[in-house]
């Protein structure tokens, strides 16, 4: 008998492999050193390098048909996964580097690194590399913003309790509770779009952090890599190489506070206490001890990979406080700190609306919830205010006393005999009936009424809906216009090495 996990006989479907993945963490899998991640940005980076300084006049034609090819070979070999990373040679520079001068000598290769040092081209790499986590965490937050517009429209109308300090507040609906998420989540996308026009700027050129002599035209090389333009100081993103990784681990740190959130409701909500909402048997962990267990296990990960994320923020933050101008060795370790929030973190959306796209709810369950715990309390006084112009504060005063005496009944709705003894305790005469006072307090009667912009009324709710649809689209085509960019940085650098290489020494 080969056994996998030690749980999930239970289950009517096999967890998600994704899912499985993100909960077990690295418990069983290994990470790959942080360079070896940055070899295809350096290889990006060196061939539009060598083509500059082919088109410049500093390095001859022969020769840079030679590194361009020495580096094509490279990528061939790494993708293949036949280029491991050598210890002794320190970097992924080195090793890049040092294969090129192995395979056609130091004549050749020792050009590659003209006119550049290391220090802007970890720069490079690294903002490569950031700018394309960057794209990504802002389509997984896309995708999430569909799923979770399309719940809002799915459960526009299902009423479930509000709460507030963990106890009954107002009926709401689902819907509306999702949609304010989306609303979260928007706001993350623009931070994640406010990174891309902060840190979009070509590095490659600041050299040793102050320049060099030799002709360089930077902005060929940021239009070979896709920047909008290459950096106005040779010294600024060289001394500030935390700021970028700084910038993305806020927008990230932020984005899951608000997957925690609702990670903590959506688990609570799956309670037996609760017990209105089910997640799909994919998207739940088990135990290996009770049998009977459904554990909300992916949310409760999303939990942990936040307060991850605030350790990481902080210490980048400490990691940039006292540089001294130039370049320092410290910020080496900016780079395995934001690699290791961007592989802990990416996947944390995908799984979040995938959670939500197979969640389903007990409406019945749910309902009966919004006539307990004097939810709908509010709502019948606000309902006296309007028919009767009571000042608030008086009407507030009536309905309090009124939950008191229909308490000592054991009830959970006001009652007419508990509004009439208010009524009279504070010497008032309205023309309240029982039927009214049944019907002020019905669910869906007193969310229907909530109709102004941001209320649970299914209208009202729709409309936002389709506002906060428009604005991801919008979103949507930004994304698309910066993809097609890098496509063309690509192209137009194909273009060149084909120039190139078919050009007669």
């Amino acid at each position: 008998m080969k056994i996998e996990r030690l749980w999930g006989s239970r289950l009517k479907e096999s967890p998600d492999e994704a899912f499985i993945e993100f909960i077990s963490g690295r418990d069983v899998r290994e990470r790959p050193p942080c360079d070896a991640v940055l070899v295809p940005y350096d290889i990006w980076g060196s061939r539009a390098h060598a083509v500059m300084l082919w088109k410049q006049g500093i390095v001859p034609t022969e020769d840079a048909q030679k590194i361009i090819s020495g580096l094509h070979d490279v990528t061939s070999l790494y993708q293949q996964g036949a280029f491991p990373l050598d210890p002794a040679k320190e970097d992924v520079h080195t090793n890049i580097e040092s294969f090129l001068i192995e395979k056609y000598g130091l004549g050749v290769g020792g050009k590659l690194h003209t006119a550049r040092s290391r220090n802007d081209q970890v720069t490079l790499d690294m903002t490569l590399f950031l700018r394309d986590r960057n794209l990504d965490f802002c389509r997984h937050l896309i995708a999430l913003e569909t799923s979770l517009l399309a719940g809002a429209t799915a459960y526009a109308a299902v009423l479930i309790p509000g709460y507030t300090h963990h106890q009954h507040a107002m009926v709401t609906t689902f819907g509306h509770i999702l949609l304010s998420y989306a609303e979260s989540f928007y706001r993350d996308l623009l931070r994640f779009r406010q990174w891309h026009s902060l840190f979009n700027a070509n590095p490659l050129g600041g050299a040793a952090s102050y320049g060099t002599s030799l002709p360089i035209d930077r902005e060929l090389t940021s239009l070979l890599l896709g920047f909008e333009k290459p950096s106005v100081s040779s010294l600024d993103l060289i001394t500030n190489r935390w700021e970028a990784e700084a910038e993305l681990s806020h927008a990230i740190s932020i984005m899951m506070n608000h997957l925690s959130g609702l990670a903590q409701t959506l688990i609570l909500f799956t309670t037996t206490e609760f017990g209105f909402v089910t997640l799909s048997d994919k998207y739940c962990g088990g135990s290996s001890i009770m049998p009977q267990k459904r554990n909300p296990s992916g949310l409760e990960v999303i939990k942990a990979k936040t307060a991850v994320a605030h350790g990481v923020q902080s210490s980048l933050y400490a990691l940039g406080k006292s540089l001294f101008v130039g370049y320092n060795r410290d910020s080496q370790w900016t780079k395995y700190l934001i690699m290791d929030l961007i592989h802990e973190c990416e996947e944390a959306p995908h799984i979040m609306a995938a959670i939500l796209d197979t969640l389903s709810i007990d409406r019945e369950r749910a309902h009966d919830l919004c006539r307990t715990g004097f939810i709908t309390a509010t709502d019948l006084m606000e309902a006296i205010v309007n028919d009767y112009s009571l000042p608030l504060r008086q009407a507030k005063m009536l309905i309090e006393r009124a939950v008191k005496y229909s308490e000592q009944k054991n009830t959970d709705t006001i009652t007419w005999e508990g509004l009439k003894q208010a009524l009279e305790e504070m010497g008032l005469a309205l023309a309240l009936t029982a039927d009214s006072v049944i019907n002020h307090q019905d669910p869906a009667t007193v969310v229907s009424r909530r109709k102004a912009i941001g209320g649970p009324t299914s209208d009202v709710l729709l409309k936002a809906v389709d506002a906060v649809t428009a604005r991801v689209r919008e979103q949507s085509e930004w994304l698309q216009d910066k993809t097609a960019r890098l496509d063309s940085a690509q192209a137009r650098l194909d273009d060149l090495e084909k120039d190139l290489l078919s050009h007669k020494a």
